[in-house]
């Protein structure tokens, strides 16, 4: 209850700091300081959960699954942009935790899709809605994937190592797997839809140039994805939300929402755990 405590008390610091950043002065000048103070919280509490992971095992190491966006996920070497009083330089999560623990302690996993709905809203403040998601641009990531899924036959997408040996023996898998670094070593347009989604603005506002490979380890590409949805009466997807609640015992289940995104303390779980994520 202690460790519990401290993660509430460093939340609300770290909350308090980030909206009163977001606050005051020019949003547009502070969005690298706000992006940062986000992920650096997010580190943060990283790190505090495996130090408490740990004292609870016997200095054994520890290991969490962090559920979070594309955004904050994928190692994205940090990016300098100029400001009104110079330069400020934007950092992620992923890349902040393999300067902290090393890159190969870090397994980041990427998720993509072509087309399909989505539930965001048209703006930051505004009710979240079901949104038809246009089909992703032609030359990006995402169309690529949509392609190899479609000649693959796999309708509903495919899932690709980024990190495959290319001196693997096996002729093919080789083949393959060149094949598949020199596609997604490329830079290309990736697409980002996190809280709010502007279909008619949408290559200014959602996508940025990226390296595949660089950014992921692994890809899960789903060809069309289906939106959350949230019935009149709080279900989603046919179970109430208090099924989501974190209701039992920390040994069978720990599970923090801190900041926007979900810590799984796999090493304590005696059994598979059903959660539900959030932006």
């Amino acid at each position: 209850e202690l460790f519990y405590a401290f993660q509430n008390a460093r939340a609300v610091v770290a909350g308090e700091a980030y909206f009163r950043r977001s606050a005051v002065g020019n949003q547009k000048q502070n969005a690298v300081d706000i992006w940062n103070l986000r992920d650096e919280a997010f580190l943060e509490n990283i790190q505090h959960t495996l130090a408490f992971l740990e004292r609870r095992q016997n200095e054994r190491p520890a290991h969490v699954a962090i559920w979070t966006h594309n955004s904050h996920a994928g190692d994205i070497c940090p990016r300098t942009v100029r400001v009104s009083n110079g330069y400020k330089t934007y950092n992620n999560l992923c890349h902040l935790s393999s300067q902290a623990f090393g890159g190969e302690s870090i397994y980041s996993i990427g998720m993509l899709t072509y087309n399909g709905s989505v539930r965001a809203s048209k703006e930051w403040g505004s009710p979240d809605q079901v949104m038809e998601l246009t089909p992703a641009f032609e030359g990006s990531h995402e169309y690529l994937l949509h392609t190899i899924s479609k000649s693959c036959r796999r309708e509903n997408g495919v899932g690709i190592d980024m990190n495959t040996d290319s001196n693997n023996s096996n002729s093919k898998h080789s083949s393959d797997a060149t094949a598949a670094q020199e596609l997604f070593g490329m830079d290309r347009v990736e697409r980002f839809v996190g809280v709010s989604y502007a279909p008619q603005t949408e290559l200014q506002s959602h996508y940025n140039v990226c390296n595949l490979r660089q950014q992921f380890d692994f890809v899960i590409h789903v060809d069309r994805s289906t939106a959350l949805r949230v019935d009149s009466a709080g279900k989603r997807n046919g179970k109430t939300m208090k099924d989501y609640s974190v209701s039992s015992p920390p040994r069978d289940r720990m599970l923090l929402d801190k900041y926007g995104f979900d810590i799984i303390y796999k090493d304590l779980l005696d059994s598979p755990v059903d959660t539900a994520t959030s932006e």
